[in-house]
C-alpha cells in the first residue's frame, strides 16, 4: 500500500487536527526551529506552508507554466483552504504549546507571535516512519525558493508564494 493510500485511511487531510498537528511540526521540524533564536516567526505562515507542501504535486504546479490550467484550478482553491485554516493553526498551536511539544513567544518588534519545537524527540519519530517524506521534501523546496522563510514577515511570504500560485497582490 502507498504512503499517500496510508494517509488518505489514517487521516482526513484537509480537517484532521491529527493530521494538522502533524504537518505543523513536521514543517517547524523541516525548518530547523528547533529553539528560541530559529523560531518560525508569526504562527499565521504555518497555513500557507502546511497547505502546499501536502500536495504531492506541489513541486510541478510551483515549476510549471503559470498558465495551465492544472494551476488554476487547485492553487486557488488552496489559497482559500489557507485563509481559512490560519485560525485552526493558531488553535492547534496552543493546544501543542499548552503541552509542552511547541514553545510560544511574543516578539513584540514585529507584533506576532513565533513558534518552535520543545519536543523534537516526538517529530524525529514522526519523520523516521517515512509517511511525511512528501511534506519534508516540499518544505525543503519551498525553503530553497523562499530565502529567509522563517524569519520574514508574513505579508512577505505571501507575495513570494503567490506569484508561483498565478496569482499576484
Amino acid at each position: 500500500m502507498s504512503i499517500d493510500a496510508k494517509k488518505r485511511i489514517m487521516f482526513v487531510p484537509s480537517d484532521d487536527f491529527n493530521f494538522l498537528s502533524y504537518t505543523l511540526l513536521v514543517t517547524l521540524k523541516a525548518l530547523a526551529c528547533t529553539n528560541k533564536k530559529q523560531m518560525l516567526r508569526d504562527v499565521r505562515k504555518l497555513a500557507p506552508i502546511s497547505s502546499i507542501i501536502g500536495l504531492p504535486q506541489m513541486e510541478y504546479l510551483i515549476f510549471s507554466s503559470q498558465e495551465s490550467s492544472e494551476m488554476r484550478g487547485i492553487l486557488p482553491k488552496l489559497w482559500a483552504q489557507t485563509k481559512k485554516k490560519e485560525p485552526l493553526y493558531q488553535r492547534i498551536t496552543y493546544a501543542l504549546g499548552k503541552k509542552g511539544i511547541v514553545g510560544i513567544d511574543f516578539d513584540e518588534k514585529s507584533n506576532c507571535k513565533c513558534v518552535f519545537l520543545q519536543r523534537e524527540d516526538m517529530v524525529n519519530k514522526l519523520i523516521e516512519s517515512h509517511l511525511f517524506d512528501v511534506e519534508v521534501r516540499n518544505v525543503e523546496i519551498i525553503s530553497k525558493m523562499i530565502p529567509r522563510i522563517r524569519s520574514i514577515k508574513y505579508e512577505t511570504l505571501m507575495e513570494r508564494l503567490l506569484p508561483y500560485a498565478g496569482t499576484f497582490l
